[in-house]
């Protein structure tokens, strides 16, 4: 038995960052601060802080699927099985089966929710083309410097709303950007 694919785990995880952003008033909390876990013991607790209920769910399930080798390894009756063992590790490999099945069906349909970005970020370098144009180049420019509990205090004391969307950057090109929103320069998020 194979564990579910680590890919659309570590999809949610990521995306759930960036749907965030993409809705347009995110603050740094709940975006550029935020960061991924990647057990799914630590994710479940640290989802359900930021209210990311699905993130939470698909978690809970990526870990039920350690639970169900467990369980598996009784499903084969034998004379020196207890025949309740049998029968109780038969009906849990069946609910989480079952649970496993319905969340596949339900990462497919919150996928279709997710921005239709050009690429996925999941590299440096992919994330680095979202900063570009955007004017947190120059909000962070001072940041450099200082240790991360110094930079993550200064970024919320900047206290600005963050958004993913397609909009002309500081150098009048069209691209999608990460940016902050700022009143004084009339930024306007245009839905994905």
């Amino acid at each position: 038995m194979t564990k579910p694919n680590p890919r659309y785990i570590a999809e949610v995880r990521i995306s759930t960052i960036y749907r965030e952003l993409a809705k347009g008033q995110s603050s740094a909390e709940s975006s550029i601060l935020r960061s991924i876990t990647t057990h799914p013991l630590i994710t479940v607790p640290y989802a359900l802080s930021y209210r990311s209920y699905f993130l939470a769910w698909i978690s809970f399930v990526s870990f039920l699927a350690e639970v169900l080798i467990v369980t598996l390894g009784s499903v084969p009756y034998s004379d020196t099985e207890l025949y309740t063992a049998f029968t109780t590790s038969t009906y849990i490999s069946i609910a989480i089966l079952g649970t496993m099945f319905l969340s596949l069906i339900a990462v497919a349909i919150w996928r279709r929710e997710n921005p239709r970005l050009p690429r996925e970020p999941t590299t440096l370098g992919s994330v680095w083309t979202y900063l570009c144009g955007s004017s947190l180049t120059y909000s962070f420019g001072h940041l450099g410097g200082l240790s991360d509990k110094e930079m993550e205090r200064e970024i919320r004391s900047m206290d600005q709303r963050y958004f993913l969307a397609r909009v002309p950057g500081i150098d009048k090109v069209q691209r999608w950007t990460i940016d902050e929103i700022c009143e004084e320069k009339g930024t306007e998020v245009i839905p994905p």
